[in-house]
């Protein structure tokens, strides 16, 4: 009977390199190795990024843990009334009620989270990459870095600044067309920057037998 190998996990117990009878040529063993290389550049290389991201990719998922402690102030700011109560803080920044405020504060915070803030560290990458591949010069791209840090944190919390008061203002204070139409316009354009960044189309290929490094030649 021929031998065969399985094709197995390169964390399994038996090693790819095995044999039956004998000792393989040079070239048998040049296709195998090679063969492992393309494993370890293709599929697994695949479903490394699909769990950590790449250079400019992140998962949604871990970009929320990120901001693990902002969710945490969140929560404080939304139940605590910023340090005093309900009422007395909902006269002071111009609501009518307590629980306008409470409701606003808590709509803010989950359009933050939801299609805001998560999108600080992909577009912060695609600008680093953009900085690296233009200069080689070491100190240049610290600079630029910097900057660029500074600017991605300007354009997220700038955004939500704007969609916190378009929504509270066609909510809560003047109900009018056009704050409703702006506050619209802002979350499609959100929602679209949103997709962009993390729900593109996968461009991941499928595992073939043949890119499997223990594939029997």
């Amino acid at each position: 009977d021929s031998f065969r190998v399985e094709p197995l996990s390169p964390m399994g117990n038996r090693s790819p390199f095995a044999k039956k009878n004998g000792s393989w040529s040079r070239s048998e063993r040049k296709k195998r190795f090679n063969n492992f290389n393309r494993y370890v550049r293709g599929p697994l290389r695949e479903s490394v990024l699909c769990s950590i991201g790449k250079e400019v990719d992140i998962p949604l998922s871990l970009c929320l843990i990120c901001f693990l402690p902002l969710i945490f102030y969140s929560a404080v700011s939304v139940l605590g009334c910023d340090g005093d109560r309900c009422d007395v803080t909902a006269k002071q920044v111009g609501y009518a009620t307590g629980s306008q405020y409470f409701v606003a504060n808590s709509l803010s915070w989950v359009l933050g989270f939801g299609i805001i803030i998560p999108t600080t560290q992909p577009l912060l990458l695609r600008m680093v990459k953009v900085i690296v591949t233009l200069s080689k010069n070491v100190p240049v791209q610290v600079c630029c870095t910097v900057v660029s840090t500074f600017l991605a944190y300007l354009w997220v919390f700038s955004w939500q600044g704007l969609v916190t008061a378009t929504m509270t203002t066609a909510l809560f204070r003047e109900t009018s067309p056009f704050f409703l139409l702006a506050l619209a316009i802002q979350l499609i354009l959100l929602t679209f920057q949103m997709w962009y960044l993390f729900f593109q189309p996968s461009q991941i290929q499928g595992v073939t037998l043949q890119e499997d490094c223990y594939t029997e030649f």
